[in-house]
């Protein structure tokens, strides 16, 4: 459940990993991040650039940021959230998990902006090997470190433990196997000297490495919350009609972004099957898309496509616990019967025509891409939140 904060009362922070959503936020406004470091330098942080811990979602239409508290740097003891407007308001800023059960948060209980002054909402304060997160309503400058305050009544507040930060495990993802976790002297992998700072809390089994370049896309993924442990499996139209597409790349970016989804439900390849052939390709995590492709076109080009045997395949006997996804462009397959429980990606965007064809599919989640670029960040977020809603248990 969600916690109202009390000002100036500081309570352990909901997770590692935080997502920072600015309640009241209009155009104009300056949201920003203050801290000091060992050197006494400060540091002024409003999202234009992405920090290792500190990130803006640009995937969401509000203002929210990322802050991966495991990931800050050691000798920085304490970060300060202000807000300043031209406009008097109320504003507020919730703190919630960045993956994993969103009332899990805490919540300013609402500050009175000011226009034109700058106003500190919250502080997180690094106490030992974990962080605590106060809410707060005074001018910048101000003391801010509750002193009048008593601590509440009874034992404090639980809170998850939090990983010491020179040992996180590399990527997002979990186990890799569906197996009981490991124990003894080597159930721990050697910490790699280019671990990624953005890295799961939980520390209950080896981990699934996530390349650098799928980890903006697994981390949009991640922050539907609806990402859950399954395996992922793609069923790719390589028919003659595919070949802009593929030439294009957008073949290429679509199959990177179920691989970001893989990555974030914890699995460490995309069991892949590509027609009309039907070649079997386990594509993993660290495998470039285009190579895979190529391979595939070489070994038996391309062919007049067979809607038939993607539809075939979609029925095959499989995990009770699987994504699946399609890749095509054929889009009468997104409202196939027998791809309940798919989500169809279809290049070349919404071409149906007739009676019924501005409507939602009925038994399919579809993707309509238009042509031009693909998002892949958008995109595995996107997929991320159809196909686990539709995944057949």
């Amino acid at each position: 459940m969600a916690i109202n904060l009390v000002l100036r009362r500081p309570v352990p922070a909901p997770a590692p990993q935080l997502r920072i959503v600015w309640q009241g936020f209009r155009n104009g406004d300056v949201a920003e991040a203050r801290w000091v470091d060992a050197s006494a330098r400060p540091h002024r942080w409003s999202g234009s650039r992405g920090l290792a811990w500190l990130q803006r979602d640009a995937l969401q239409a509000n203002e929210e940021w990322k802050i991966n508290l495991a990931g800050v740097p050691g000798d920085i003891q304490v970060i300060s959230l202000s807000m300043s407007s031209a406009a008097d308001r109320t504003v507020g800023v919730v703190v919630q998990q960045l993956a994993g059960d969103p009332n899990a948060a805490v919540l300013h209980p609402g500050a009175e902006l000011a226009a034109g002054a700058v106003i500190d909402l919250v502080e997180f304060r690094r106490v030992g090997p974990a962080w605590q997160v106060t809410a707060l309503n005074s001018p910048v400058g101000a003391p801010t470190t509750a002193v009048d305050a008593p601590p509440p009544p009874g034992p404090p507040p639980h809170t998850p433990p939090v990983a010491p930060a020179a040992t996180p495990f590399p990527g997002w993802s979990g186990p890799v196997s569906d197996g009981p976790a490991p124990s003894g002297p080597t159930a721990v992998p050697p910490v790699s000297a280019n671990v990624p700072q953005w890295t799961d809390d939980v520390d209950d089994g080896p981990r699934v490495s996530i390349p650098d370049r799928l980890a903006p896309a697994v981390d949009a993924a991640r922050s539907t919350g609806k990402v859950r442990r399954a395996r992922v499996s793609a069923v790719v139209d390589l028919s003659a009609s595919m070949y802009p597409w593929i030439t294009s790349g957008a073949v290429a970016d679509i199959l990177t972004a179920v691989q970001a989804v893989a990555g974030a439900a914890q699995r460490p390849s995309v069991s892949t099957r590509f027609f009309p052939d039907g070649a079997d390709v386990d594509l993993q995590l660290d495998a470039e898309p285009a190579a895979a492709l190529r391979d595939q076109l070489r070994a038996v080009g391309l062919r007049t496509g067979d809607r038939g045997h993607l539809v075939n395949a979609l029925l095959a006997p499989g995990s009770t616990d699987t994504v699946t996804l399609m890749v095509t462009d054929d889009p009468s397959l997104a409202d196939e019967p027998d791809a309940a429980g798919a989500t169809t990606v279809v290049l070349g965007g919404d071409t149906r025509s007739g009676p019924g064809a501005a409507a939602e599919s009925t038994s399919a989640s579809a993707v309509f891409l238009p042509p031009g670029p693909v998002d892949v960040d958008r995109l595995a977020r996107e997929l991320a939140d159809r196909c686990f809603t539709t995944a057949r248990r």
